[in-house]
């Protein structure tokens, strides 16, 4: 007997999943991931736990692409928002501390990101 398999097997690479500790700061996150994990799956504990981890990782996935906000970019708008009170004629120190503050925020969280990967 001769068996021929025509179709090519295509892979699809995944990237490595990293979890972002800043997630948790974020509404909803926390609950995206017990909603997900509640779902009850067959087979034994070992093939329940792998696909729950499966179906909680795509969940997480999903958000991140539809909600979660792009690290540069809020870094790149804080500066440029950061510039235009020096350019006004009434100085708002307040608001260039509060802004220089989410900043600084800003940058260290970037930097926590990827000191993770």
């Amino acid at each position: 007997m001769l068996v021929l398999h025509t179709q090519n097997e295509q892979k699809r690479w995944r990237r490595r999943f990293i979890y972002d500790p800043r997630w948790n700061a974020t509404d909803g996150f926390q609950q995206l991931v017990k909603d997900r994990w509640e779902k009850p799956f067959c087979g034994s504990r070992s093939v329940q736990v792998v696909s729950k981890l499966h179906w909680v990782r795509k969940g997480i996935l999903n958000w991140r692409r539809r909600d979660w906000r792009n690290s540069r970019a809020r870094i790149e708008t804080l500066r440029r928002d950061l510039c235009m009170p020096y350019q006004e004629s009434n100085f708002d120190r307040a608001r260039v501390q509060v802004l220089e503050s989410e900043l600084k925020t800003a940058l260290h969280e970037e930097e926590a990101y990827w000191k993770l990967k």
